[in-house]
């Protein structure tokens, strides 16, 4: 309408999922590693005070919540 355009973009994100614009999620998959290295990294420091079972679910807590989200959309892909 008018005199607007749309611009092109190497990626977009859906719903959280980062897409690529060859329909790839190698930008997405590279971002939540990263997230859950992030969200891993300040583990080590208490890892020692916590029993085994503490320390599972926070890794579980802070790793799955990342990896879980779009899984099945990035396993699909991946069979394709």
């Amino acid at each position: 309408m008018g005199t607007s355009s749309i611009s092109a973009s190497d990626s977009v994100r859906l719903l959280g999922v980062l897409i690529s614009a060859d329909l790839s999620f190698d930008r997405h998959i590279t971002k939540v590693a990263g997230q859950c290295f992030y969200q891993l990294r300040p583990l080590c420091s208490v890892r020692e005070s916590l029993d085994a079972d503490s320390a599972a679910t926070m890794i579980r807590a802070f790793v799955s919540s990342r990896v879980d989200y779009c899984c099945l959309l990035v396993a699909a892909h991946r069979e394709q």
